[in-house]
C-alpha cells in the first residue's frame, strides 16, 4: 500500500517510475483497504469471512493479482459491494447500443443509481474509500518532488488521468445537480452521446458533428460547440496581472519535468515544498518574501480537500507560512528589512484554488 514506507522504497529504487504501472496498484490497494475496512466493520452481514482472516490475506497480495480477485469474490458475495476502479473510471467501456435512445436510457439509469447510492448509509464503504483516497492524494507530491516519475507519466498519468479520476471520485457533481441533469435529459434538453467522443465539422451543412463508438454509425449535428472543460494552470497565458508581471520579469518559474523521452510544461508555479516560497530565477532559488499556495502551484495536493480534524497538508502548510510571515515581520520591525530584493510591502502570499 502507498504510505511513507512504500514511498521510501519507490524513491530509493532509483529507476524511472510510471504512475499507472508502478504506483497506481499501490494506491488502489490503499483505497481498497479503506473501502473494505468500512464494509467489514459497518456491514458485516454482507461479508463472508472474518475481518482478521481477510486483512491478513489482503496485506500480502497485489491489487491486480488473480489471488486478490479470488479473495474479494469469496469474502464479499455482493458484486455491488466490491470496489471496481475500472468500472468507475469507464462505465461505458465495451458497451454498444443500437440507438441513441437506448444509450440515454442506460445513462439515466446509471446516474439515478449513483444518486441513490450516495444518499444510502448502507453504502458507507464508499466513504471509507473516499477518506483513503484523500490520504493517497497527499502522498503524491513527495513522489513528484523526488523526480522519480517520468515526464510522460507526470503529464498523462498524474496531471491527466489521475487528476480527473480523483476529482470524479472525491468530488463529482452534488446530488441535486445530478437530479437536475436527469430532469433535463428526460425533457429532451440534454442528450448523452457516449464514450470516446469525436468532434468534427460538416462543411456541407455548416454544422459541428459528434460521434461515439458507443452508438456506432450515429452522428449528431449541432450549430454551436461550447468547450466547457476547466482550463489547467498556465503561466504563459494567465490573465492575472500580478502573476503575468512576475513571470515575465523572471520572478516566477514554471514547473518543467523532462527526461530523454519527453518534456512536460505543467503551467504550475514552482515553489519550495517546505514553505511555499516561489522559485525566483533571478535569485536562483526560493524568494525569501514571496509565497504561493494552492492549486496553481507544483505542490498539487496541498490545497486538496482539507477536512476538519485530519491534519490535512493544506492546514499544516498554512500554519507554517503564517509562522514564517510573523517571524519575518518581527525581524524587520527590530532590524529593518534585509537586502533580499524586496521591501516590507513586498512580503506577501498569493493563494489560488
Amino acid at each position: 500500500m502507498v504510505g511513507p514506507a512504500a514511498l521510501d522504497t519507490l524513491i530509493a529504487g532509483g529507476r524511472p517510475l510510471d504512475l499507472r504501472r508502478d504506483v497506481w496498484p499501490l494506491m488502489a490497494k490503499e483505497i481498497g483497504f479503506g473501502h473494505y475496512h468500512e464494509l467489514f466493520h459497518a456491514h458485516p452481514e454482507r461479508t463472508a469471512l472474518p475481518w482478521p482472516e481477510f486483512v491478513t490475506a489482503y496485506d500480502r497480495l497485489d491489487w491486480y493479482s488473480t489471488e486478490m480477485t479470488a479473495l474479494i469474490t469469496a469474502a464479499v458475495p455482493g458484486r455491488e459491494d466490491r470496489l471496481d476502479f475500472e468500472a468507475l473510471d469507464r462505465p461505458l467501456q465495451d458497451l454498444v447500443f443500437v440507438t441513441p435512445e437506448a444509450l440515454r436510457g442506460h445513462v439515466r439509469d446509471h446516474v439515478a443509481r449513483d444518486v441513490a447510492r450516495r444518499e444510502d448509509a448502507a453504502h458507507s464503504a464508499d466513504l471509507g474509500a473516499f477518506l483513503a483516497l484523500l490520504s493517497v492524494y497527499g502522498q503524491l507530491p513527495r513522489l513528484v518532488a523526488a523526480g522519480r516519475l517520468t515526464a510522460r507519466s507526470v503529464a498523462d498519468g498524474l496531471d491527466g488521468w489521475w487528476h480527473g479520476f480523483f476529482s470524479f471520485l472525491a468530488s463529482g457533481p452534488p446530488g441535486f445537480r445530478l437530479r437536475q441533469l436527469l430532469a433535463l435529459s428526460e425533457a429532451g434538453l440534454v442528450r448523452f452521446l457516449g464514450a470516446d467522443l469525436r468532434v468534427g465539422t460538416d462543411e456541407a451543412t455548416g454544422t459541428f458533428t459528434a460521434a461515439s463508438p458507443t452508438v456506432p454509425g450515429h452522428i449528431t449535428h449541432a450549430t454551436a460547440l461550447i468547450e466547457a472543460y476547466l482550463p489547467g494552470p498556465n503561466l504563459d497565458r494567465t490573465r492575472d496581472p500580478l502573476l503575468r508581471r512576475l513571470y515575465r520579469a523572471g520572478a516566477l518559474t514554471e514547473e518543467v519535468v523532462d527526461d530523454p523521452a519527453h518534456t512536460h510544461r505543467s503551467g504550475r508555479i514552482r515553489v519550495d515544498p517546505e514553505g511555499g516560497h516561489v522559485v525566483d530565477a533571478v535569485l536562483g532559488g526560493p524568494h525569501p518574501r514571496r509565497i504561493a499556495l494552492g492549486a496553481p502551484t507544483d505542490s498539487r495536493a496541498q490545497a486538496a480537500f482539507a477536512r476538519p480534524r485530519t491534519d490535512a497538508p493544506a492546514f499544516r502548510q498554512n500554519d507554517a507560512v503564517a509562522r514564517a510571515l510573523l517571524r519575518s515581520l518581527n525581524a524587520d520591525q527590530h532590524t529593518g528589512p534585509a537586502d533580499h530584493g524586496g521591501s516590507p510591502a513586498d512580503l506577501g502570499v498569493r493563494v489560488g484554488g
